[in-house]
């Protein structure tokens, strides 16, 4: 590997530590920085550009036009200019880092993942030590909501418990691989890793972010049978065995967000409320929607009288996106990764053998966090939504090398 391809894999990897610190880099400077790097990246390897005719047409297609959509908004429709030009330059430096990550070799893929899992038992560990020390703050900030759960260096539990969701499904992934390959020390040590990101998990008490999770792994065995009903049985063994230690470990909190939830239901019938509100404005903006990044804005002048709270976000992420972008600029988004992500289960069902750890892991991994995207608002969340690009392109990359291998 060359001087030059080294330091982007640095780059990376140093970023998948760096942005959930600072809360998830959810202020401004720190997502503008972030930004700002990732433009500098593709300055420094322009031949990233180059990747782009390797994507399916039809994905290319897709988000050329959500990039025009929104563009257009900016220029004449959007209420409040620089909130959506805020969010096009966030949504372009994801895209540069999607880009940027298909120069990577398989090697650098490896470590990226093991990076992905790094940070994952270090937030796992600090988000365990708030609960267990009641040291509630996060970083230098005082804890002021979610008090008795983990939140790692977020601010919200359910964010931690989808930057989780994603480094469980790396390491599910990476272990079941183990298992495949009868590496008794990766077995040995993975299971270690899992249970400590899976105890920090439980400790966020994310009702949905568990739910999504074990529907993702359930989808997941379905598909695995057709192809290997003996991976099938150890998928299934791995994902129970982590499932039950977790649990026992940091489930406590959970249990407690269970019978909060049996005892009293406006929490949820706020969410549909907002829900029931976000459709009204999708109503009255069906086509250009209120703006990328301008939700918060028009929402009050939608919002229920019953709802008690400011909610500067829809709690639904396709919701909120819907009504931002505007319904056909929303479906092209939809239309984009539907293409992408068929085209990358095309690819693994021609595959001998399974690849799991970017393969199976990474995919499991997306899909539990699209799951929890019905219910949250994770993509919103700049260390999430570029933990998702990452494994995304990843996966999308792995895929295309073993496709390569096969085609020879």
């Amino acid at each position: 590997m060359n001087a030059k391809i080294r330091f982007l894999e640095y780059a990376f990897i140093a970023t998948i530590f760096l942005t959930p610190l600072f809360f998830g880099s959810v202020h401004y400077r720190t997502a503008m920085a972030l930004a700002a790097w990732y433009f500098f990246l593709l300055f420094c390897y322009p031949e990233a550009l180059q990747k782009i005719h390797e994507l399916p047409r039809l994905f290319l297609f897709g988000i050329a036009a959500v990039f025009l959509g929104i563009l257009i908004q900016y220029f004449f429709t959007s209420g409040f200019r620089a909130g959506t030009g805020y969010q096009l330059l966030l949504w372009l430096a994801a895209a540069a880092g999607f880009v940027l990550l298909q120069l990577l070799p398989q090697d650098s893929l490896v470590r990226l993942g093991k990076a992905i899992i790094l940070m994952g038992i270090l937030e796992s560990i600090y988000g365990y030590f708030q609960v267990i020390s009641g040291h509630e703050s996060v970083l230098w900030h005082k804890k002021e909501l979610h008090l008795g759960f983990a939140t790692g260096t977020f601010l919200n539990r359910n964010h931690l418990a989808g930057f989780l969701e994603l480094v469980l499904g790396i390491q599910l992934g990476a272990w079941v691989a183990a298992f495949v390959k009868k590496d008794a020390k990766s077995i040995f040590i993975l299971a270690i890793l899992l249970t400590i990101t899976a105890t920090g998990f439980f400790k966020t008490g994310s009702r949905m972010g568990v739910i999504s999770f074990g529907i993702a792994c359930l989808v997941f065995i379905f598909f695995l049978v057709h192809k290997s009903k003996k991976i099938a049985a150890v998928f299934l063994g791995c994902f129970v065995l982590i499932a039950t230690v977790g649990f026992f470990a940091g489930g406590e909190g959970l249990l407690q967000r269970w019978q909060e939830f049996n005892e009293n239901l406006p929490p949820f019938e706020s969410r549909f409320l907002v829900w029931q509100d976000t459709l009204r404005m999708i109503r009255d903006f069906p086509l250009f929607g209120v703006g990328l990044g301008n939700f918060e804005w028009r929402f009050p002048f939608y919002q229920s009288e019953t709802l008690s709270l400011d909610w500067n976000h829809a709690h639904n992420d396709y919701l909120e996106l819907a009504a931002e972008l505007g319904l056909p600029v929303f479906v092209l988004l939809v239309f984009a990764f539907a293409a992408l992500s068929a085209d990358c289960f095309r690819k693994w069902w021609k595959q001998k053998d399974l690849v799991f750890a970017w393969g199976w892991g990474g995919s499991l991994a997306l899909t539990s966090l699209a799951i929890h995207s019905f219910f949250d608002f994770n993509l919103a969340i700049p260390a999430n939504r570029l933990l998702f690009i990452y494994i995304f392109a990843g996966t999308v990359r792995v895929m295309q090398y073993h496709d390569h291998e096969i085609s020879s």
